[in-house]
């Protein structure tokens, strides 16, 4: 009966201690002479990455009812926990070290081989490769056509289009896939190969930058694809403006001079080196694979002012910085996933003016049949995209079908 009250007791202390120890470590936390204290600094870590932002909702009962009010109360209870981002990172870091499995950003985030990370949605897409290559192969004829048909218009106007597809990190590194995938993708290049194909015949100029990243690999003796990123490294993306560059001199009476750069490899990875890596959130995490550093050799540009509009996903952030950091062009403006949001850049030190994209309205369009080169880019895993989609329909609806194709003023 002792050992029965004992067991009782200790486990209405452990409660207690559950219940009411966080909030005394809150209150703790933000007294003025206790901020300093070690036991605050080993449990107050800050998580990485993209959080919600819940809004405070009315106090009433109809937001009582659909539990906005308590959703709020929760997430803001949470947050204010010291230890609950501590035992968030020790979850992660048990995982990761002794499972090689995150459940980081929804299970969205793979660890693979070698430590290699990996998005899902870029492995799926390459281990269903049969089933897309005989789903997208039926759908790429008409999507060549559309992208024809931009072409023929910017060729029209005096412009200079591009087509540039960008590469996949799981078609870059297929070996790198968990065993678990039972991937039997060989040669996924079939695909991009087939889109620029369709696209050569239609005399459409045509980057495929995917294709370069494996001579590029061996050429400069480091891959091009950072072990904590999903995206290439600054080196791949140097290459791939090296040849967006010598088609742009194909195709435009204004030469361009071509990027001249320099690298060394680095045991300090950071930027879009670690964008995968900071999402996991790890207790101990150690930054220490080797990347290339690229420095660029500044030179004064041999042409009169170009303008270039970028119309495309998250690859296109290191082709931006080198085109800015090289003064490629006189002004960059990236159209992100044509509709999120338009930024327009007029130098590498300065942050870009940002502004909506409403894709009814004409104005939204003045960067982009304004520029001198027009450059659409979609990712290797997601030809077709939604993003190119919408900006063919936009253009099809406010500036096909009008009589006049003259530049917007």
């Amino acid at each position: 009966m002792k050992n029965l009250f004992f067991r009782y007791n200790l486990l209405w202390i452990l409660l207690l201690a559950i219940v009411f120890l966080p909030t005394a470590l809150v209150r703790l936390k933000h007294a003025p002479h206790h901020r300093h204290n070690p036991l605050l600094k080993i449990l107050d870590v800050e998580l990485t990455g993209v959080t919600d932002t819940i809004t405070p909702p009315p106090f009433d009962l109809a937001h009582i009812r659909s539990h906005e009010v308590q959703k709020y109360l929760e997430d803001k209870w949470t947050k204010n926990l010291p230890m609950r981002n501590w035992l968030v990172k020790l979850n992660n870091q048990i995982f990761y070290s002794w499972l090689k499995k995150s459940y980081s950003i929804n299970g969205q985030l793979v660890v693979g081989k070698s430590n290699q990370l990996f998005e899902l949605a870029y492995i799926k897409d390459h281990c269903d490769f049969e089933n897309a290559l005989a789903r997208k192969k039926s759908d790429l004829p008409a999507w060549a056509d559309k992208v024809k048909k931009m072409s023929d218009y910017f060729h029209a106007q005096g412009k200079t289009f591009l087509y540039v597809m960008t590469p996949s990190k799981a078609e870059y590194m297929p070996e790198a896939i968990p065993n678990r995938f039972h991937c039997k993708a060989t040669d996924t290049n079939v695909l991009i190969n087939y889109m620029e194909k369709l696209l050569t015949d239609r005399k459409v100029p045509v980057v495929n930058t995917a294709n370069l990243m494996q001579p590029a690999t061996q050429y400069y003796k480091t891959p091009m694809f950072p072990e904590g990123g999903t995206h290439w490294n600054y080196l791949g993306a140097s290459v791939g403006a090296n040849a967006i560059i010598n088609a742009i001199n194909q195709n435009s009476v204004t030469p361009l001079p071509p990027l001249r750069f320099q690298y060394h490899l680095t045991n300090a990875p950071e930027g879009t080196d670690t964008d995968l890596f900071s999402l996991l959130n790890l207790l101990k995490p150690t930054l220490t694979y080797r990347v290339p550093k690229v420095e660029y050799l500044l030179q004064t540009p041999a042409h009169r002012a170009m303008t270039a509009t970028i119309i495309g996903g998250s690859f296109c952030g290191q082709l931006i910085d080198a085109f800015l950091k090289n003064r490629t062009f006189s002004e960059v403006d990236f159209y992100r996933y044509f509709k999120l949001e338009h930024s327009h850049f007029i130098n590498a030190t300065e942050p870009p003016l940002i502004k909506p994209v409403n894709p009814n309205e004409m104005a939204s369009l003045d960067a982009i049949l304004n520029a001198d080169v027009v450059i659409l880019e979609e990712n290797s895993a997601v030809i077709g995209s939604n993003h190119g989609d919408l900006l063919f329909n936009t253009l099809d609806k406010l500036v096909f079908s009008k009589k006049s194709h003259g530049p917007v003023a």
